[in-house]
């Protein structure tokens, strides 16, 4: 248990030091979300409610090296696939078929159509699909109808046969072209799997790109399918317990993470600075930091943040007696400094010029990405911080920025 607690606590808060402390962490370690036997796939599995063993298993290879996967077309206009379209039509193929998969809000549903019959397929819920997965189904279903209805079963027949599959997505043709180690792998597996079965029979594979709502009988169909068989959140009707795929719970846990990332935003206690400048979260501000040089960056977060050290964040922990400015027109926080405090006339002047110095409000300052330099160099020059008076007077606010003449 030593040891436990010892990896544990290594990387986090220091081992405990005596016997207060060493229960503590015994009780901290064993608790269920921190339990260090349990991974943090398990745990986030419990969380989002996704049994661990459903979880879809990426392997280095789908298929032997010396496959040459199927045969695909994919048309560079929508006018050129159509037109393959009424080619493969007269072509004298013995199948064609129509895949189409279909995401709603209720669940991801399959669907192909061809002379063979019309099949379609509930697979999941958004959650645990994406629309890709829904076509890929798409296709293996056509090949597997193919395959259970057609052809000899027990010796490689030497006829020629020929069968059309037409989908919309062109990923999932690229992606049976050339499996790779990609979300929906297990799909692309059963693919693989049924078209060699079927090569073996001496069936020959094409795969085509056929844009939808295009008014073409078959791909209108095999879209209507797999829109109701996405809808209700019934079971698999064919018994195919599907797997919950990486990019929906990439997908899924990007959506928690930004929801929970909102909620504390709004909620918490704690840097309403931040919260002031802006309404909610999101990457957007990382961008005002790129190019500044470190001296730089720091005096922004200090201005963002209002941890910065003038009178009135001093004041709050009485490093400073009076937090009122010098000037004798407020308090000396980011807002005076900016907008309001005569001393710094001078250095406005010089640097933040956008007509007067009250038309902006001063969060504009320290969030549009052309005024940020100008007011972290104006900033520098006050001379109010006074970890940064050592800066030289040439110092470059980004290291694409001219050097400045030296006073």
């Amino acid at each position: 248990m030593a040891t436990l607690i010892e990896i544990r606590c290594s990387g986090q808060r220091p081992a405990p030091r005596n016997a207060w402390e060493r229960r503590r962490h015994i009780q901290w370690a064993t608790s269920p979300d921190h339990d260090p036997l349990t991974s943090p796939l398990e745990r986030w599995g419990r969380r989002i409610a996704i049994p661990q063993n459903r979880l879809e298993v990426i392997h280095p290879h789908v298929t032997s090296p010396w496959w040459s996967g199927l045969e695909s077309h994919i048309a560079e206009t929508r006018e050129d696939a159509l037109a393959a379209h009424q080619t493969a039509l007269h072509s004298g193929a013995n199948i064609i078929a129509y895949t189409d998969g279909s995401l709603t809000e209720q669940g991801v549903g399959a669907a192909v159509v061809s002379p063979l019959g019309r099949q379609a397929v509930h697979i999941g819920s958004p959650a645990t699909h994406t629309v890709y997965a829904a076509e890929l189904r798409g296709i293996e279903m056509a090949l597997t109808q193919i395959c259970n209805t057609l052809g000899p079963t027990s010796q490689r027949s030497h006829r020629a046969y020929t069968a059309i599959i037409f989908t919309d997505n062109q990923a999932a043709i690229q992606a049976c072209s050339a499996p790779g180690r990609s979300s929906g792998q297990y799909i692309l597996s059963e693919i693989t799997c049924t078209a060699s079965q079927l090569q073996e029979r001496g069936w020959d594979i094409q795969l085509y790109w056929l844009p939808g709502h295009e008014g073409i009988y078959g791909n209108e169909c095999a879209d209507a399918l797999a829109k109701e068989a996405a809808n209700p959140p019934a079971p698999n009707p064919n018994g195919v317990e599907e797997l919950t795929l990486k990019a929906s719970i990439r997908r899924t846990l990007h959506i928690e993470a930004a929801s929970a990332w909102k909620s504390e935003w709004a909620t918490s206690t704690h840097g309403n600075s931040l919260c002031r400048l802006w309404k909610e979260p999101s990457k957007a501000p990382m961008q005002l930091y790129q190019g500044l040089q470190r001296a730089a960056t720091s005096v922004l977060i200090q201005m963002q943040t209002g941890k910065i050290a003038l009178a009135s964040y001093l004041g709050t922990f009485n490093a400073m007696e009076l937090t009122e400015c010098s000037c004798g027109r407020g308090r000396q926080d980011i807002r005076h400094v900016l907008l309001h405090c005569t001393n710094q006339a001078g250095p406005w002047m010089r640097h933040l010029t956008q007509g007067s110095r009250r038309e902006l409000d001063y969060r504009a300052y320290l969030t549009w990405p052309d005024l940020v330099p100008k007011a972290v160099r104006f900033m520098l020059e006050t001379g109010l911080l006074g970890q940064f008076q050592t800066l030289p007077t040439t110092y470059r606010i980004t290291a694409t920025e001219r050097k400045q003449p030296a006073e």
